[in-house]
């Protein structure tokens, strides 16, 4: 079951030999704050706290996404991830790819070229 949230800080354990990065994060309950809309978008509701006995986890273990305010109810946020990255990258990760970002719905309707009309430039 994935988990949402919002990283609060970044810690890194010392334990002499080797260093551990981990992150404090504020959790969305996943049972409860997290749906779908129509489009298969995922939506969440970060206003909502929960997990707050157990916010850390290990930096391998996150993965990057994105939040941006659901335009239809201003409640949540709908759920948009980036790129793979991580520490097992070989590459630069210093720069987001959107062409090898996933969709971010498989059910968004298409606009067909061909009988599509742009009325905001019709002489």
């Amino acid at each position: 079951m994935p988990y949402f949230g919002v990283i609060e800080q970044i810690w890194e354990v010392d334990y002499t030999e080797f260093r551990v990065p981990m992150f404090k994060c504020k959790w969305v309950n996943a049972n409860t704050d997290v749906c779908q809309d129509e489009l298969e978008f995922t939506l969440v509701d970060l206003n909502q706290v929960a997990y707050m006995d157990e916010p850390f986890i290990m930096a391998q273990q996150a993965r990057q996404m994105f939040y941006v305010e659901d335009p239809c109810d201003s409640r949540y946020s709908v759920v948009l991830q980036g790129k793979p990255s991580g520490l097992n990258d070989t590459r630069d990760g210093s720069a987001v790819d959107i062409c090898e970002a996933p969709p971010f719905s498989t059910r968004m309707p298409t606009i067909n070229e061909s009988h599509y009309v742009d009325d905001v430039h019709i002489n």
